[in-house]
Order: C-alpha cells, then sequence, then structure tokens
C-alpha cells in the first residue's frame, strides 16, 4: 500500500464546535489539543530532518506522544486517509 503524502509543514485543521452540551465541547477541546501536539511533533521531526521525505507511523507518533494509536489515526484522518502512516515532503536544497 502507498503511504499518504503531505506537503511540509502539515496542517491539521482544528474541529470547531458551538454548542451548548459540555461533553461535546471538552471532547472537541481535548481533540484539537492533540491535534496541535501531533503537528508540532511531526514538523519539528521534519524541520530537523535532511531528508526530502519523512515517513511517520501512526503507531510511532503515538508511542512518542503518549497516546493511543486510533487516537492519533482518527486525528490525521482529518488530513490523511492511510490506514497506518503518512509521509512528509520537504523542499530541500
Amino acid at each position: 500500500m502507498i503511504n499518504e503524502m503531505l506537503q511540509y509543514p502539515i496542517q491539521i485543521p482544528l474541529k470547531q464546535y458551538n454548542g451548548n452540551n459540555e461533553t461535546t465541547k471538552i471532547r472537541y477541546r481535548e481533540d484539537n489539543e492533540l491535534a496541535r501536539k501531533i503537528m508540532k511533533y511531526i514538523n519539528d521531526e521534519v524541520s530537523l530532518s535532511t531528508e526530502k521525505y519523512n515517513t511517520f507511523s501512526y503507531r510511532s507518533i503515538a508511542q512518542e506522544l503518549g497516546v493511543m494509536e486510533t487516537t492519533v489515526k482518527k486525528i490525521i484522518r482529518r488530513i490523511a486517509f492511510q490506514q497506518t502512516e503518512i509521509t512528509v515532503i520537504k523542499d530541500v536544497d
């Protein structure tokens, strides 16, 4: 299976909720916080790399951030649809 390729820096859209349900507000806030952490982790790793292609498995992201792999997959699905990993393409000179 070919993995998903994304352009560096990656951007994960944050979810918006304008309702009054506190449980839903908390869930959206937690999901958005994790999305920010995932973006920061991946973008920081790619920025330090000299490689054009940087591949990240959902499992390695989850382990690095201390969260469940299924949660990482749910967040990354906002921008990529592959099952296990993504590749970030960086312009290198």
